[in-house]
């Protein structure tokens, strides 16, 4: 089963993947444009919030260099940034 949904991913276009993603944000009323890198960054930034280190989110991200992957660091800092302004703005 794995192979075959496999071989189904590997067939499709750059264009039908973009458009099914999409799609599927369109049904889930996500307002935002939707597209697959959107959920590389998700994966990344939860992979970084659990504790992951950047060398391992660098290999599943496929990364050749870490300072491609720092980017996500960076986003994190800047998002506790943001939580604790609003913390002590209150």
């Amino acid at each position: 089963m794995y192979d075959i949904i496999l071989n189904m991913i590997f067939h499709w276009s750059r264009k039908v993947i973009h458009d099914f993603m999409k799609e599927i944000g369109k049904r889930a009323g996500v307002e935002k444009n939707v597209h697959p890198h959107m959920f590389r960054h998700t994966i990344a930034m939860h992979l970084l919030q659990y504790g992951y280190k950047l060398e391992e989110i660098q290999l599943v991200l496929g990364h050749e260099n870490i300072s491609t992957t720092q980017v996500y660091a960076h986003s994190n800092i800047q998002s506790v940034q943001g939580k604790i302004d609003e913390l002590y703005n209150r």
